[in-house]
């Protein structure tokens, strides 16, 4: 097996090339122009559409993705801090004077409320009135 000389690998790394062009290099011609458009109010689909009839070669999600590395703001959205209504200082509680609890008479006992019992309410038919139609 041949010994292989770190001065060739060095010199490879340095003139190391990478295959991929970098990214967004067709838009970034066009960065004034997708600006504008965009402050317009222009989708990035119409964009793309837009830049691809004239010979560019782009895609909707290239160009999303060209404005978001350059961080402009969208045009026509509110804040979500816009959205929200100012805050009002909350007032204090009035302060109510104590209460003092009813006394009952002892002579009189509480009459309880009979429970109902708990599910669907069907009509017993059997208890109808002779006579009687029902739906």
């Amino acid at each position: 097996m041949p010994v292989t000389d770190p001065k060739n690998i060095r010199q490879a790394v340095a003139e190391f090339q990478p295959h991929r062009r970098p990214r967004f290099q067709n838009l970034l011609v066009w960065n004034d122009v997708i600006i504008e458009l965009r402050a317009k109010g222009a989708s990035c689909e119409a964009i793309a559409e837009l830049l691809t009839r004239h010979g560019v070669k782009t895609s909707r999600t290239m160009v999303n993705e060209f404005l978001l590395t350059l961080s402009q703001p969208k045009v026509n959205r509110r804040r979500k801090s816009l959205l929200q209504p100012a805050t009002i200082p909350p007032r204090p509680a009035p302060v109510q004077p104590p209460v003092m609890p009813v006394r009952r008479k002892e002579s009189s006992p509480v009459e309880s409320v009979p429970e109902k019992p708990r599910g669907p309410h069907i009509a017993k038919v059997e208890l109808l009135p002779p006579g009687e139609q029902y739906d």
